[in-house]
């Protein structure tokens, strides 16, 4: 299995800003991930979105990075990005709590951000990953492709629909996948394939 050591960071230049520009820099990387964290957001929480608006969970993740940088920067084992990711998972989950416990309902009801759900995601991946494909002949069978793409990615373990959702969806590299589903770099770069490899055979394409 490779190590972090063995791979160059995609985002070894947010890093480097942020070990010369502090909070400023800070400031500005969160900014520019403001939209991919919206997204993260919306596709992990389903109804409980109309609960915690994402601007206040986005406003508490920053205050939150800010205070913690020092300690990041310290020791920084996952990258800028998967960093601020986590934050934010915390933040919500914080606020998710304290909003059910002052509602006085059972937390086994629902979980907070937890595997990205297909009924929420599933048609933007369908059509994410039959854009990438081959253009077909027709608009019919444009919807066909997209509607069986649909199908074989409900029928996937949650396991690979996460991954391609992540790469797909949330743009994340394969490095920043890995760190946020806690495995191993070789093990994300299977999981991905092999999800890949099932789409592409279910089409007829080459394997690759």
């Amino acid at each position: 299995m490779l190590s972090h050591n063995d791979v160059e960071t995609a985002d070894n230049s947010d890093l480097n800003a942020l070990r010369a520009g502090g909070r400023d820099a800070l400031a500005e990387i969160f900014q520019q991930m403001q939209p991919s964290l919206h997204r993260m957001l919306r596709l992990r929480l389903g109804r409980m979105s109309k609960r915690e608006d994402e601007s206040d969970v986005l406003q508490n993740t920053w205050l939150e990075a800010a205070r913690r940088l020092d300690e990041y920067l310290a020791d920084p084992r996952v990258s800028v990005t998967v960093w601020l990711r986590r934050i934010t998972r915390q933040v919500f989950t914080r606020m998710w709590r304290t909003h059910m416990t002052t509602e006085m309902r059972s937390m086994d009801r629902e979980q907070p951000l937890q595997k990205i759900a297909f009924d929420d995601s599933g048609d933007a991946l369908a059509t994410e990953l039959s854009a990438s494909m081959p253009s077909p002949a027709s608009v019919i069978i444009q919807q066909e492709m997209k509607e069986r793409l649909r199908e074989l990615i409900a029928d996937m373990p949650d396991g690979d629909r996460e991954i391609l959702a992540l790469r797909h969806l949330e743009s994340l590299s394969i490095r920043d996948t890995a760190d946020e589903l806690n495995i191993g770099l070789e093990a994300a770069s299977k999981r991905y394939q092999r999800a890949i490899l099932k789409l592409s055979r279910a089409f007829g394409s080459p394997d690759r």
